[in-house]
């Protein structure tokens, strides 16, 4: 087990892993996800069990997600904003709100939930839990194939 990391810790932790999410920097990412993560994906029902599997969920979301954003200035109101922030001894839960721009050119809010836990500073865990706006966006960026890649279990 891990040494207790302090909370001004941990939110450096998330900020730096989150920061290398959106900047579509992949294997920088990787870098900052422990030897033998988990992630949990609710309500779609996935959990991410080995390094090449979280690398594959990467490769598949983050360009889409960052080309959705791109030349979109979002408009007031629409910025991110993290609502509550929790921690444990290795953990940090953290709620966002952030927009997301439609076809037709309006904005979408949304809401996720994300319990974060390390192990020796590096992300051991992650529980995402999504409303049905962004957990829509999110299965079509991974696709149906996604659910049959080696290290992703569908319950």
């Amino acid at each position: 087990m891990s040494k207790a990391v302090s909370p001004a810790e941990l939110i450096e932790l998330e900020r730096i892993h989150t920061d290398l999410e959106i900047q579509n920097r992949i294997e920088a990412t990787m870098a900052t996800v422990a030897p033998h993560p988990r992630y949990e994906h609710h309500p779609m029902g996935y959990v991410i069990s080995t390094r090449a599997a979280v690398e594959e969920m990467y490769r598949r979301i983050l360009p889409k997600r960052n080309a959705l954003f791109a030349g979109v200035t979002l408009p007031k109101g629409h910025e991110r904003v993290k609502r509550a922030v929790a921690f444990g001894d290795n953990f940090i839960t953290t709620e966002t709100e952030f927009s997301f721009p439609l076809p037709n050119g309006e904005f979408q809010r949304t809401t996720s939930c994300v319990v974060m836990a390390f192990e020796n500073k590096l992300v051991k865990s992650e529980r995402v839990y999504l409303d049905r706006h962004y957990n829509a966006l999110m299965r079509d960026f991974l696709g149906p194939s996604f659910a049959f890649f080696p290290g992703v279990l569908s319950w």
